[in-house]
């Protein structure tokens, strides 16, 4: 054989190589803490991608044959998509799509049409640089030597076989949702997507909306004048219930048993017990949380609205956002995407193959939030994310506070599932307990009001369910809050507004107006318009009008449904239905905690109309 022909068939197998040297280059510490089974899954399914690199590169050097163009186009498409998306999403957020991406709420279309114009000069490099090299190595295999004709005639069947096998067998499956070469990630994403578009197992292939790119409303320049000099952290814990915390402190920790350490440790906080979000899904919470605008608004009013860190930044003030949340999860990286901060860190930084469910470590994310608040300038705005209280819920292996105090085998699946989701809140709390305690202690602590709330709630069979998004009882949306103030950072007159609003009904669209009153910008006459349209409060002021009636939903805009279900509550009145609903039901949140009975429509007067207003109708036929 010649030197020519020798290299001309290193040359056919270059592509997928480099692939793989690149992989190695990008993730390779992470690839050598795989299991055996992992290696195994991993080469396997490279195997099946290389096949498809190697013959359409071989049909791609003929001649003299129309097939030649088919095989390029083929090679030239999945050096543009298969890898140069990976690469663009690798340096977007330290982590590839994949399988899980496509069905878990950010299919490949959105982040096509969002992701890559939003960083267009690194993603046309990404794009780009994989295609030019494709399409070098086969300039250079067809003046080396090009393959004789019976090679080249069977090369394009075999690539495109390849290419099929790998989007249908392509999911490593040995734990890890991104366990094999980026280009047969993202063609097994296709594959599970386009199995679920035609079988409809997966509802969340069926969302309508997903967060996009924000064009914010301008903030006016700002001039801050708190009533005290304080900085604010904001901590949002994921899928928390209202009633499984102790928000008001107790004397006794017996009395909090999922939440004693932060009991113990903040025994001077303000706790609120009736405060409920308006939705049971984390995109819509945060959007509230973030903007005060309720869930319900159009489309267009959700991303134009600004953001906390939007305010913060237009008053002068320093913002951070840390967060243990996978942001390819529903496009939320791109929503998020432009907020002036000071510092920022996302799920997959801390670990690239953080869960799409509940994100990577809590601990490892505060840890980094620590030193990360010493580097901001005070006073400030932080905001700290939690996921781990999701399902299936991170409990810690060696201090299962719950379960092992419990038969498992006595129990129904929801007795189970309540059990390790107790376990997790055990592990959470310790957790925040030690963060807080730490960041007490350090310079600047003693000058920081802390709010922790949670963005919703779950349901653990009450109703039916386990989870959210299903409904919007009180298990999904009563949510535990308090806040914790050190001396001297509120006013007497704040701490009193604070301390009788323990039982007054709050939501989450209280919690803009409260943080931007704590920063000393609320009264600011600048943002007269911008104040008009938050319906919410500051706590800091006193409760809300007992008169304020909001409408509920999880079916926004901005985040369809796959479960129709909205209603509307005023006061201790709460209208709410579903889909498999015949009827609109009305409860008395107070007087039947537990919502099993039903007090009919007419008991929540007008609330019916505002439920349906705005076209919405009902959730039911």
């Amino acid at each position: 054989m010649t030197g020519r022909r020798r290299l001309a068939r290193s040359l056919v197998v270059a592509p997928a190589l480099a692939l793989l040297g690149l992989d190695f280059a990008l993730r390779g510490a992470l690839l050598r803490a795989f299991t055996r089974d992992a290696v195994v899954a991993y080469l396997a399914c490279f195997a099946l991608g290389a096949v498809a690199w190697s013959a359409l590169t071989l049909a791609s050097a003929r001649r003299r044959s129309w097939t030649r163009w088919a095989a390029r186009s083929l090679l030239a498409a999945m050096a543009l998509l298969a890898l140069g998306t990976q690469l663009q999403t690798w340096g977007r957020y330290r982590s590839y799509l994949n399988w899980r991406t496509a069905l878990m709420g950010n299919s490949l279309t959105p982040f096509l049409g969002h992701a890559l114009w939003g960083d267009r000069l690194r993603g046309l490099a990404c794009l780009l640089a994989p295609v030019v090299f494709v399409l070098a190595v086969v300039v250079a295999l067809r003046r080396l030597a090009p393959p004789r004709r019976s090679a080249g005639r069977l090369a394009l069947p075999v690539g495109v076989l390849g290419l099929a096998a790998a989007m249908a067998w392509g999911k490593a499956d040995a734990g890890w949702d991104s366990g094999t070469s980026p280009d047969v990630l993202w063609l097994a994403a296709v594959g599970a997507l386009a199995r679920s578009h035609r079988t409809h197992e997966d509802v969340m292939v069926e969302l309508r909306w997903l967060p996009a790119a924000r064009s914010p409303e301008g903030v006016p320049a700002l001039h801050p004048h708190p009533a005290r000099a304080r900085s604010v952290l904001l901590l949002v814990d994921e899928s928390v219930r209202g009633e499984d915390m102790c928000s008001a402190p107790s004397p006794d920790d017996a009395d909090c048993p999922r939440n004693p350490f932060t009991n113990r440790l903040l025994p001077e906080r303000h706790g609120f017990g009736q405060m409920r979000a308006l939705d049971s899904t984390t995109a819509l919470s945060m959007v509230t949380m973030l903007s005060g605008h309720s869930p319900a608004e159009p489309r267009d009013s959700l991303l134009s609205a600004p953001l906390l860190p939007e305010y913060a930044r237009a008053a002068g003030v320093d913002a951070a956002f840390f967060t243990s949340q996978n942001l390819l999860y529903a496009n939320a990286g791109r929503f998020l995407e432009g907020l002036p901060l000071s510092d920022f860190v996302s799920g997959t930084e801390l670990d690239p193959y953080a869960d799409y469910l509940d994100g990577a470590d809590d601990g490892r994310l505060l840890d980094r939030v620590l030193p990360g608040l010493s580097r901001l300038r005070a006073p400030y705005l932080a905001i700290a994310q939690l996921a781990n209280t999701h399902f299936p819920y991170q409990v810690d292996p060696s201090d299962l506070a719950f379960s092992s105090r419990y038969d498992w085998r006595t129990m129904d699946a929801c007795g189970r599932t309540r059990i390790r989701y107790w376990d997790a809140l055990h592990r959470q709390d310790k957790l925040l307990a030690r963060f807080l305690a730490a960041f007490r202690a350090r310079p600047g602590g003693e000058r920081t009001v802390v709010v922790f709330l949670s963005d919703h709630g779950e349901q653990l069979g009450e109703h039916g369910q386990t989870g959210h998004t299903w409904n919007l009882y009180d298990d999904e949306i009563r949510v535990p809050m308090w806040i914790d103030a050190p001396p001297g950072t509120l006013t007497a007159e704040e701490e009193a507004h604070l301390r009788a609003l323990e039982d007054v009904p709050l939501t989450e669209l209280d919690i803009a107006p409260t943080l931007l009153d704590l920063l000393g910008v609320w009264d600011a006459p600048e943002l007269g318009a911008l104040r008009a349209a938050m319906p919410g409060v500051s706590l800091l002021r006193g409760a809300p009008p007992a008169e304020r009636a909001l409408v509920m939903t999880n079916c926004s805009p901005l985040f369809s449904c796959a479960l129709q279900n909205w209603g509307a509550m005023r006061g201790t009145r709460k209208l709410l239905a579903a889909q498999g609903d015949r009827a609109w039901h009305c409860v008395d949140v107070v007087a039947d905690p537990m919502e099993k009975g039903d007090l009919g429509p007419e008991a929540c007067g007008d609330l019916r109309a505002l439920a349906e207003g705005e076209g919405r109708g009902t959730p039911f036929p």
